[in-house]
């Protein structure tokens, strides 16, 4: 396992993170990829703190999207 370190959003505390390749299906077939790690990441600690999660998620949506559902799924 590869591993690296990226800080909190929300804190300075620095997490460890598998930054080994992944397996990604492209239109010419499965290729490895490096991980993307743009989006930010927050600590078990400050994940308790809903106004810092809260921060934390709608920072998120600005790398992947807004938030979709799925009808049936979730509610």
């Amino acid at each position: 396992m590869t591993t690296g370190a990226i800080q909190c959003f929300c804190c300075d505390l620095f997490l460890v993170v598998d930054t080994a390749p992944v397996m990604v299906m492209t239109s010419e077939g499965q290729q490895l990829r490096p991980p993307r790690l743009a989006a930010p990441f927050i600590c078990e600690v400050c994940r308790e703190d809903p106004t810092k999660l809260k921060a934390t998620r709608e920072e998120m949506f600005k790398y992947i999207g807004p938030e979709q559902l799925q009808d049936g799924f979730d509610g």
